[in-house]
């Protein structure tokens, strides 16, 4: 339930939604005990579908009816709405990203790989807009504030297949195919198009995220009107800190000695915890002996050169 202004001010959970055995286009949702649809109140239901598999020549109408009680009698029916529908579009026959096999520690890039097959062709004027999950960045540094909101250069994008597919221009996350001048036809034996194929790289990933957000678009438009599109799972990267270094503040190396350490990094996110461990291994294996000893140490801290306060939750080696 909604107030005036659109803002929800009570959840109705107490209801059943019914459907057929088998697939069909209508249900009927019922309250318990409990739940109540008041008159002139602003009601928002939610529901999830399966889209329809072929694309109608209409888009066609929703279809919502209020009754007395359960069952579609007429001598029951109270209210009755009717809206229209959305367009359907064609979905990709391909959308795949490969990742890295290996990443270094201290990779600040991630190459991945993208391969696409289209269900309709790409004529002249056409875009391919492919957008990736936040926190990737596909473009080149902006040298201008101005250029920050531009489409601009990608990062080693490599062309693979075919000759045809331009060069994009990329913000941020989002990467863009403009052809100007080239056009992308199908091929008579399958009705699709050939494998567009390239690699980009990314600076590493400086968000985290759910793995509902962490999704890869793409989709084929001509004069704005949307064509085909898909939608794929990336891979769950966890951000790293930029810049991380430790440094020695002195010159105390023997075992068992105190020593003082520096370690330096940016933040990709606002945190209000650091963990802090240190490793060691001999002959593959971790090595208690040879790990440092964080138990009592004395912690200070600055942020661009201010000190901030530093609190030890948790000590130990």
């Amino acid at each position: 339930r909604l107030s005036p202004l659109g803002l929800p001010v009570a959840d109705i959970t107490h209801l059943r939604c019914d459907g057929a055995a088998q697939p069909t286009n209508a249900a009927e949702i019922s309250m318990l005990p409990g739940g109540e649809l008041l008159a002139l109140e602003l009601h928002q239901l939610e529901l999830v579908v399966v889209n329809p598999s072929t694309i109608p020549v209409e888009a066609g109408t929703w279809l919502l009816q209020s009754y007395k009680t359960s069952g579609r009698a007429y001598s029951n029916l109270l209210d009755v709405g009717e809206a229209p529908s959305f367009v359907l579009t064609e979905v990709f026959h391909l959308l795949h990203v490969t990742y890295p096999v290996y990443l270094s520690p201290f990779a600040v890039q991630v190459l991945l790989s993208f391969e696409m097959i289209l269900p309709l062709a790409v004529d002249i004027g056409d875009k391919l807009e492919l957008e990736g999950p936040q926190g990737y960045d596909f473009s080149e540094r902006a040298i201008t504030a101005q250029n920050e909101v531009e489409f601009r250069s990608c990062r080693s994008f490599s062309r693979k297949s075919p000759d045809t597919l331009p060069e994009p221009r990329c913000r941020s996350e989002m990467v863009r195919f403009s052809f100007l001048s080239s056009s992308i036809p199908l091929r008579a034996s399958t009705k699709l198009t050939p494998l567009l194929s390239f690699t980009l790289q990314s600076l590493y990933p400086r968000r985290t995220l759910t793995p509902s957000a962490n999704v890869f678009q793409c989709q084929h438009t001509r004069s704005g009107m949307l064509l085909s599109s898909k939608t794929v799972p990336g891979e769950m990267l966890v951000p790293r800190l930029q810049g991380f270094a430790v440094t020695r503040l002195d010159s105390m190396v023997a075992v068992e000695s105190r020593s003082s350490l520096r370690l330096s990094f940016s933040l990709s996110q606002a945190a209000d915890v650091l963990h802090v461990t240190s490793e060691a291994r001999q002959s593959g294996t971790v090595d208690p002996g040879r790990q440092f000893s964080f138990a009592g140490v004395d912690v200070s801290a600055t942020a661009d050169l201010l000190p901030v306060a530093a609190v030890i939750v948790v000590q130990t080696n």
